[in-house]
């Protein structure tokens, strides 16, 4: 099963003349200027779009502006650093980091702070941070590590899906409990894509995909607020005073802004007509200010980061940095996808931000330090990483004794 990411990417890909070097630098460089123009923007639209909310909430017109400056330093700190470490250091404390993880989401059920129905925080006050966003980037990079490790096998079914589709499981699990229906899909969709990354059998991944979508469509239809807002996402307007009205001021919202938009701190949008506007809703902000011109930009900047991403997966001479790269783009792309959709009533709206520019702490600075791996990986295209052993040995032991128990250790 030893299928390297750069040939499953291969066929999605067209030939370059360039050299492997030159265009990891370039690839890096497209990420820093998208990141770097995002930032800003979502600098822009906290200070004209958040005054009133930020009044109604805490008796300043800046202070929504003022914890995003704060957060934003935080991310672009995590960013800096997450460029420049070792990705040895990283892949070596890749089992620490999940079990840290994982530790983090049961003292949410446990003590976590509540918020609209959810208990999704940790801390105290300002300094509360949601460990479902970091989860995400950590189940990423313990996956890519672990499949890296165990990729030359010939039972991927043993040694790869069952194993790595337990923590997976376990993950979701205390995710979704909060409940987070959201970031389970945002979840499902790493583990999904790192599957396909590592050459899984065709069958194989079409059988473990089905399966989960099964398991999805159970879950997201077992609580009436679930089948509410699925009927709203389907008819909006015929539910606009009750679980549509949400969605249908979004659409007015879009609609309203045209080719240009309102204008700069012109939209109605923020003025307490549409929940959640500077979070879930900041894409409809943006198509309300700019018009079609700026929601386009947006897309376009999320394209951007897409294309060069499978780009630096691609181009990896290392399989864990290749399927990392591969993992986190599809992340922070496929969360842009998830909240526009829901935005622009494609997809049913499930409450997960806008990467970078929503307002709030722990999803920037989650998805600036997976950008900031991005450009690492890029910068270091030709370096081998070095895996912890012992933990793998470790990891590679219980799986076997879990979905092998007939095998002896092979490490």
């Amino acid at each position: 099963m030893a299928i390297s990411t750069s040939r499953v990417l291969g066929h999605f890909l067209p030939r370059v003349p360039e050299t492997g070097r030159a265009q990891a630098r370039r690839q890096a460089a497209t990420l820093q200027i998208v990141s770097a123009i995002f930032v800003i923007v979502a600098l822009v639209l906290m200070l004209s779009s958040s005054s009133v909310i930020s009044i109604a909430q805490y008796g300043s017109g800046l202070a929504l502006f003022e914890r995003q400056i704060v957060w934003t330093m935080i991310g672009l700190i995590a960013f800096w650093y997450a460029s420049r470490i070792n990705l040895s250091t990283v892949r070596r404390y890749s089992l620490l980091l999940l079990l840290a993880a994982i530790g983090s989401l049961f003292i949410v059920l446990v003590a976590g702070k509540t918020a609209g129905g959810s208990s999704r925080w940790i801390g105290l006050s300002f300094l509360r941070f949601q460990p479902t966003e970091f989860a995400k980037l950590i189940f990423a990079i313990f996956a890519a590590d672990f499949i890296a490790w165990r990729e030359r096998t010939r039972h991927a079914v043993a040694d790869i899906v069952l194993p790595l589709g337990a923590v997976f499981g376990l993950t979701a699990l205390l995710v979704v409990l909060q409940p987070d229906l959201g970031s389970t899909i945002l979840l499902s969709l790493i583990f999904c894509v790192l599957l396909f990354g590592a050459g899984i059998e065709r069958h194989i991944f079409v059988r473990t995909v089905l399966l989960m979508s099964f398991a999805g469509t159970l879950f997201a239809l077992s609580a009436s607020y679930r089948r509410q807002r699925l009927l709203s996402f389907i008819a909006p307007f015929k539910h606009e005073t009750g679980s549509g009205y949400q969605l249908v001021q979004s659409l007015l919202a879009l609609g309203s802004g045209h080719v240009t938009g309102a204008g700069f701190g012109a939209s109605s949008a923020t003025w307490g007509f549409l929940p959640n506007a500077q979070t879930d809703f900041i894409f409809a902000v943006i198509g309300n200010q700019y018009g079609f011109i700026g929601a386009l930009a947006v897309v376009l900047g999320f394209a951007l980061i897409g294309v060069a991403g499978i780009r630096v997966a691609a181009y990896a001479s290392d399989r864990f940095s290749s399927l990392l790269a591969l993992a986190l783009t599809t992340w922070i792309v496929g969360q842009a996808i998830v909240n526009i959709g829901g935005v622009i009533s494609v997809m049913p709206e499930t409450g997960v931000p806008l990467p970078i520019l929503s307002f709030g702490g722990s999803s920037l600075i989650a998805i600036l330090t997976a950008v900031g791996l991005l450009v690492n990986i890029a910068r270091h295209s030709g370096t081998k990483t070095v895996p912890n052993e012992r933990a793998q040995r470790l990891m590679s032991t219980v799986a076997d004794r879990f979905f092998r128990p007939d095998s002896r250790s092979r490490r």
